[in-house]
């Protein structure tokens, strides 16, 4: 299974790089990196250790999209820079990235025997004093996200926290939902569904269509509507779409002609 938990440094010198510009070479590179073990580990009775990996030529090209023969190819580029060494036993190739390490590891683990002759720097791979001198620009980009995210959780509060709504202004905003309607259906009858959803009992908090799970406006009117007929038709009371209703409280206060 793919362990696919945790990062590698990319440091920018890269774009120095002189494979940079082979894109099979590119893409199989940073595919064999990504899928090294950050840890040693034990396939099969065979220690493969950290910064390897098992694979084999038909199984890189179905990873990476690459045919097979540029896989081949790019494997032998990439030995020929010492970025990789391959060793074949019977259960595949283990592939070794040469400097793993300065890729993989955190600042403070680092080993401390780093090449002494910065001569042998050369633009032919992302080396290890490259890596080091970074950290100073990570430690910023990572204070920089913080702050970001310190931003954007504040605005995300603020935006999902509701607005407190007079129970006058949910009904006026009840009542604006019935606008589009009023072509449709009788003055009449848009006030009773008005008054009908919008009544509130004296201990209750929520109006009666508050209380929905959901409420759609057009199909509840279609179907107070039908029964409205219905009811002019036989003399039953049943306008409420799901349930029968009894005509609203004396008590419930018209809040206007609609």
């Amino acid at each position: 299974m793919v362990d696919s938990q945790g990062w590698v440094k990319l440091h920018r010198s890269i774009l120095e790089w002189e494979w940079y510009s082979d894109i099979n070479t590119k893409i199989l590179f940073l595919h064999l990196l990504v899928k090294a073990n950050h840890k040693d580990k034990k396939h099969q009775g065979t220690i493969i250790k950290k910064g390897q990996l098992l694979t084999g030529r038909d199984l890189l090209s179905f990873e990476t999209g690459l045919s097979v023969q540029q896989v081949r190819t790019s494997l032998e580029r990439l030995k020929s820079t010492n970025e990789i060494t391959i060793t074949t036993n019977r259960k595949g190739s283990v592939i070794d990235i040469v400097n793993y390490v300065f890729y993989q590891s955190r600042e403070e683990e680092q080993p401390t025997d780093q090449p002494e002759n910065n001569q042998q720097v050369t633009n032919k791979q992302p080396t290890s004093n490259q890596q080091v001198t970074s950290n100073k620009n990570e430690k910023k980009y990572k204070n920089e996200r913080n702050k970001e995210n310190s931003i954007s959780d504040s605005v995300e509060e603020t935006s999902t926290t509701p607005t407190k709504k007079t129970i006058e202004d949910r009904k006026a905003e009840f009542k604006s939902w019935l606008d589009p309607f009023r072509e449709k259906y009788t003055r009449d009858m848009l006030n009773d569904f008005w008054r009908y959803w919008t009544e509130i009992g004296q201990k209750d908090v929520k109006m009666r269509f508050e209380k929905e799970k959901t409420f759609g406006v057009g199909q509840r009117l279609a179907t107070w509507n039908r029964n409205e007929s219905k009811f002019n038709k036989d003399g039953k009371i049943n306008k409420r779409g799901n349930a029968s209703r009894t005509e609203p409280s004396k008590s419930v206060t018209d809040y206007g002609k609609l």
